[in-house]
């Protein structure tokens, strides 16, 4: 049947009136639509991008705070203080090894984050990338929906 179309996921936007929302490619052209009845797989792939982007939008800031405490540390060790016997220095000593100490677990944290943003970033890239190659044959059932068209997904007879 001619008005069964192919189309191409770019964005999942959500539940709007009932319908799931996506930006989508229809013959070279990309539109946001309405889908009613997608298949279970396209949903669960969506929500894992869609998941995986707001984790990864998280894993960046923690990681960015991470490197700014790690700065701030570092900064505020000085290497010009030594425990000479007189009890002034041995306290002005062991707080230059408490900040030390803060300055190198301010340092594996950002090691730590930047880690694991990394690996968040690869796993939402190969999501991505599944979901817009993601094909789904369709039909726009003739009805708009708060300015989208409403779509169908479902076996061609």
């Amino acid at each position: 049947m001619k008005h069964w179309k192919y189309i191409s996921f770019e964005d999942y936007l959500g539940v709007i009136n009932g319908g799931h929302c996506f930006n989508v490619t229809v013959d070279g052209n990309k539109k946001s639509i309405l889908l009613q009845n997608p298949p279970s797989s396209v949903l669960t792939l969506a929500t894992r991008v869609r998941n995986l982007q707001a984790q990864l939008g998280r894993a960046t800031y923690i990681a960015g705070q991470a490197e700014a405490n790690k700065t701030v540390h570092e900064g505020r060790v000085s290497d010009g203080w030594y425990a000479s016997g007189s009890s002034e220095w041995v306290a002005v000593a062991y707080q230059e090894a408490i900040l030390k100490q803060n300055a190198a677990n301010a340092k594996a944290l950002a090691q730590l984050t930047e880690s694991q943003r990394r690996q968040l970033e690869h796993d939402y890239m190969t999501a991505s990338l599944d979901f817009h190659s993601t094909k789904e044959l369709a039909m726009f059932t003739g009805r708009i929906i708060m300015q989208r068209e409403l779509w169908d997904v479902g076996l061609k007879k």
